[in-house]
């Protein structure tokens, strides 16, 4: 504290500037938090679908992954193959 107590009390121009682009800085952070917040806001109807399909595709990945750990062969074959009659062509 004592460092940053002698540095503000030198008032050199070098601290001057970098205290001006901080003020600066801080500006352009505030007005790109509030455009954040209303772009939000305009659009939480539509966050909120988005993360409701992605909970769906999650599940059914989830589903689908259970299913190639249990049943692996279902990527290569049907789980109901046709029933073959005797006499018919493949």
């Amino acid at each position: 504290m004592s460092h940053v107590d002698s540095l503000i009390g030198e008032n050199r121009a070098d601290i001057r500037q970098a205290v001006v682009e901080l003020r600066k800085s801080l500006t352009t952070i505030d007005h790109l938090t509030g455009q954040l917040d209303q772009t939000l806001d305009v659009n939480s109807d539509n966050i909120d679908e988005l993360l409701e399909n992605l909970r769906h595709v999650s599940q059914n990945l989830k589903e689908f992954t259970n299913t190639i750990k249990t049943r692996p062969y279902t990527l290569i074959r049907s789980n109901n193959p046709r029933e073959h009659k005797t006499g018919e062509p493949r």
